[in-house]
């Protein structure tokens, strides 16, 4: 008998944790999964409640940092995507720029691009970056956002 209140009572409530949980108890969940699962779980944070996405962004920052470049892309896919209420992520969106691959940091340009112009102080700051590579993305970021903010001349490399 008391296996299966057990069994009926506590592995749900286990699983409710984890689904609405704290942050960080979601990021272990979506650790212990497999690729596809992995993938998969992170994609589906759109489809949560506002409360839910915004407690997931922390996660999802700390998914940016993910080895595999595929978790990486997802992760900062979704940030874009849940943009009403992640807007803290722009900052780790924006050292992401540093990635080298050329795929990948131009999946993080229309992530950060999708923010509009909420992200050009911090894109404009970007600018004087010692590092080539997320001056240029930077630049990349800022002509999808406001294609006339610089004249002829000025902002004009391009990644490669």
């Amino acid at each position: 008998m008391t296996r299966q209140i057990v069994a009926r009572v506590l592995i749900p409530l286990c699983l409710c944790s984890i689904a609405a949980g704290k942050p960080m108890d979601w990021l272990e969940h979506v650790r212990a999964l497999s690729f596809s699962d992995q993938l998969n779980e992170i994609k589906g944070v759109s489809t949560h409640s506002p409360a839910t996405q915004r407690d997931r962004v922390p996660a999802l920052i700390e998914l940016l940092k993910h080895k595999d470049q595929s978790v990486r892309i997802v992760a900062a896919a979704e940030i874009a995507e849940i943009r009403q209420v992640s807007e803290s992520a722009l900052p780790a969106l924006l050292q992401s720029f540093e990635q080298p691959n050329g795929e990948e940091g131009m999946e993080y340009v229309t992530a950060v691009a999708v923010f509009g112009e909420r992200a050009l102080p911090l894109l404009q700051k970007s600018l004087t970056n010692d590092n080539w590579l997320v001056r240029t993305r930077a630049c990349d970021a800022i002509r999808i956002i406001k294609p006339t903010l610089y004249k002829d001349g000025e902002c004009n490399e391009r990644a490669p």
